[in-house]
């Protein structure tokens, strides 16, 4: 016999009072170290006798078993309620699953759970075909295929107990009397040094027959046209694993079952979260009708429960329209007329109308009339509590779930707006924290006030707040650190029909001042003799007090800046300093100051060096001698200064040349004869000096002829 694919169909999980606690085991252990196993047992009185359940714990152990199978012993160890002095031993024969020639087509077909063990034991593959992926996703995602056969042979097994002693996991004991109980023990003969198996213990008597418990009362959720079945499970999973849901269409005349086979839970109940229901669905011929259901639970062992109380159900027919609100006339002083309409296909399922009212849109919501009439389309308001209210109307239904309409506002006709609020003031502090007030208005409709700011003169205000303000004052925050020093205000009134006032007029609040000025900076700058002409740009702030020009002398130890002249306003940019001493380094910078006295970043340092005074006027004569038998002319001259010389220059310039440089000469020279020279020629000669910083005196010329 070959199983090639097995179609089961689950609708809940497999776990029950017995495999509920088999866990499967993926992880293998050494063949040096034989892995433990567990073997679990249940038992339970029978109208034949005593039955037992075992499984092992995963699914290694179960292939192991299958090859060596189990053994029960049996022991008496009471009688007529006393304990025997010795106990009567009783070994049965070896269980295993029995051979594939017995698993027939006759067996199969008569018994799904039958075959899905075969499969599981001697299937060439076991392909899974499930009717319900979705509710089977925890079952598929098993590791390999020993897992699965392992796991659906014990599912299986927990739903047939004739699959289950076939498959070597169960065994019925007749041979029982009414007066005594036994120890039954269940082991495996399989070598430790293959698996090391725990031995599973019962004991039971005749006298621990009880009855089974009645299902606790089912719960009912309909709908349109189906219906959410729903009963306690988890507290009753160690004696049904699955149950038959019934349904009477007959009002409880007769019942017949509604599914095939036995429906359980596909996973068990998360610790700690109280959901320990079994939900089932089941679809209705119309909503009429009164349908009544009950369930019945099924143990391991095949045993039947009695039936849990019958509910009715009726479907509820579902309704998507809800009444629409046309609009309102007269509306005035709290009165008005109401209209609204609903689709003639649904009016016959409405049993009358309510009207509710609240001064939100989104409620809370109150029955001002509870009962309109069917027929009606249109009411007269008279009690609504505000000038503006929002009205909706509910379709309360014979049956179902009631429709309310969508919020309508309700308002008396008013153009009339709120008066300008006055006295408009306004408080701010160092951190740019402005408090705003203004003297409330007096108005009955008054809803609140927009309030309004700017950063320039003259520009569209904006909105402060994107709701209406309730109260007469307002905190408001301000950077203090940009370039607006203002910032302008106003505000207005608004009442409950949205009309508005027309601007307070604006206040402006001046920001505290704590930014520094703009630094000024240097342009340019001339030396004329020892006067120093400095140019710059003012710092550009609009509140800009004074400009202070400050210079310092570089080599002087103390290194302090000291103040050369302040200069109001920013009119003045250029400034010829005349104190400056010849021969030294100063150094300038300038710092703006504004209305709040603050100051700006010093301007980058401006150095400069003084050049020392010199004697123009060096030179105080030059005499020139010609002598035409030796043929030379001497030229001599006088210097009177203080300053240190470092050289004489002469120049000289024969007819219509331009006189240049002739000849460079010591400090303390104060002649020279020129024998260069040609007959009939006039020449002119120039003198001056060289200073040690490297200025000159103003040249002296000379004439001659020759």
């Amino acid at each position: 016999m070959n199983f090639k694919y097995i179609v089961v169909i689950l609708l809940f999980n497999w776990y029950g009072p017995l495999a509920g606690q088999v866990k499967t085991q993926t992880k293998m252990n050494s063949s040096t170290n034989p892995p433990n196993a567990k073997l679990i047992a249940v038992a339970s009185v029978v109208s034949n006798g005593i039955s037992l359940r075992w499984a092992p714990d995963n699914e290694n152990a179960w292939v192991q078993l299958n090859k060596y199978g189990y053994v029960v012993e049996k022991y008496t160890v009471m009688r007529d309620g006393k304990m025997l002095s010795k106990v009567e031993k009783r070994i049965f024969k070896v269980i295993k699953p029995m051979p594939l020639k017995y698993w027939d087509t006759t067996i199969l077909n008569k018994d799904d759970y039958a075959a899905v063990i075969a499969q599981s034991l001697y299937g060439e593959s076991f392909d899974m075909i499930m009717a319900d992926k979705k509710n089977v996703q925890s079952l598929v995602s098993l590791s390999n295929e020993k897992q699965q056969r392992f796991a659906m042979a014990m599912y299986a097994a927990d739903h047939s107990f004739k699959a289950a002693r076939m498959a070597g996991l169960g065994w019925v004991d007749p041979s029982i009397k009414k007066d005594e109980k036994y120890l039954y023990r269940i082991y495996s003969p399989i070598p430790q040094s293959i698996l090391r198996l725990d031995t599973a213990k019962v004991f039971i008597g005749l006298s621990d027959d009880k009855e089974l418990p009645k299902p606790a009362e089912i719960l009912a959720l309909p709908a349109d046209k189906v219906v959410m079945l729903a009963w306690e499970f988890d507290n009753y999973s160690n004696v049904y694993g699955s149950y038959f849901v019934e349904r009477s269409d007959d009002n409880g005349q007769s019942f017949h079952r509604i599914s095939e086979r036995p429906v359980t839970k596909l996973v068990n109940s998360t610790a700690g979260v109280p959901n320990g229901s079994m939900v089932y669905s089941d679809t209705l011929t119309n909503n009429t009708a009164q349908f009544k259901y009950r369930i019945v639970g099924l143990t391991i062992f095949d045993e039947v429960g009695p039936y849990s109380d019958t509910i009715s159900v009726k479907g509820i027919t579902k309704i998507e329209t809800a009444p629409h609100i046309l609009g309102a006339e007269n509306v005035q002083d709290g009165k008005g007329i109401l209209k609204w309409q609903v689709e003639d296909s649904i009016a016959n399922k409405i049993k009358h109308f309510q009207i509710n009212e609240s001064s939100l849109a989104e409620g809370p919501y109150r029955t001002i009339i509870p009962i309109v009439d069917v027929s009606k389309r249109s009411i007269e308001l008279d009690s609504i509590s505000s000038d503006a209210s929002y009205i909706t109307v509910t379709a309360v239904l014979i049956e179902g779930e009631n429709k309310v309409s969508m919020p309508y506002l309700l308002q008396a006709d008013d153009s009339l707006a709120p008066a300008i609020p006055k006295e408009l003031k306004a408080i701010i502090d160092s951190n740019g924290v402005v408090k705003l007030s203004w003297s409330a208005n007096t108005e009955k409709d008054l809803q609140g006030y927009q309030l309004y700011k700017s950063f320039v003169e003259n520009q569209e205000l904006t909105t402060i707040t994107n709701t209406v303000w309730t109260t007469n004052y307002y905190s408001d925050t301000v950077q203090l650190k940009n370039l607006n020093s203002k910032v302008f205000y106003s505000v207005r009134a608004v009442d409950k029909r949205h009309n508005q006032s027309d601007y307070a007029p604006i206040l402006v609040v001046t920001k505290p001042d704590i930014i520094p000025p703009s630094q000024p900076v240097f342009k340019e700058y001339m030396l004329q003799d020892t006067a120093v002409i400095i140019s710059w740009i003012n710092s550009y702030d609009s509140d800009l007090m004074f400009t202070d020009l400050l210079r310092k002398e570089l080599s002087d130890s103390a290194n302090k800046w000291e103040l050369v002249k302040q200069f109001a306003g920013n009119s003045i940019a250029t400034f010829i300093d005349r104190t400056g001493e010849g021969g030294l380094s100063y150094a300038y910078t300038l710092i703006s100051k504004d209305s709040s006295n603050l100051e700006s970043i010093p301007a980058l340092p401006l150095t400069i060096r003084i050049p020392k005074t010199f004697d123009k006027m060096a030179v105080k004569k030059v005499e020139i001698v010609v002598d035409r038998e030796k043929r030379n002319i001497t030229i001599s001259w006088d210097i009177a200064t203080k300053q240190i010389i470092t050289q004489i220059e002469l120049y000289k310039a024969a007819e219509k040349e331009k006189i240049s440089l002739f000849k460079i000469l010591d400090s303390n020279t104060l002649s020279f004869v020129d024998d260069n020279l040609k007959i009939n020629t006039p020449y002119q000669y120039g003198v001056r000096v060289v200073f040690d910083d490297g200025k000159t005196s103003d040249i002296k010329i000379k004439k001659t002829n020759y």
